[in-house]
């Protein structure tokens, strides 16, 4: 079984994978102050009821740079796979600064140019 997880700013979501479909699905809320032991601590607790003793592999998408490297250390810790991981840092924080801008008149200033990235608008 492959351990796949998502995290967001406030929810961390789990689902085990086996043969082309989801077997279960769990969430935890995403806590700030996580190291990679308590992190690991409540995986393991959340994970406890399914009774998964081996895992295959994982995977970690996250939109929390802050907590990346910790969750990655739990992950491995819990599933003793290292973990792939996705991140998506440089559009979280194109998303942050797109907010702040909103209402301002700026709304337009970074511009998405898909394949590439981003650029200031001319």
């Amino acid at each position: 079984m492959v351990l796949l997880v998502d995290m967001g700013n406030t929810r961390l979501n789990m689902a085990g994978w086996e043969e082309g479909k989801a077997v279960f699905s769990a969430e935890t809320p995403t806590d700030r102050g996580w190291t990679a032991g308590s992190c690991a601590a409540a995986l393991a607790k959340v994970l406890a009821p399914f009774g998964v003793g081996r895992w295959e592999g994982c995977a970690l998408s996250s939109v929390v740079p802050a907590l990346t490297d910790a969750v990655r250390q739990a992950l491995f810790s819990v599933t003793g796979k290292e973990p792939v991981v996705e991140e998506k840092t440089v559009n979280t924080h194109i998303g942050n600064i797109r907010a702040k801008l909103k209402g301002t008149g700026t709304e337009g200033y970074i511009e998405t140019v898909w394949g590439i990235g981003f650029k200031l608008a001319e």
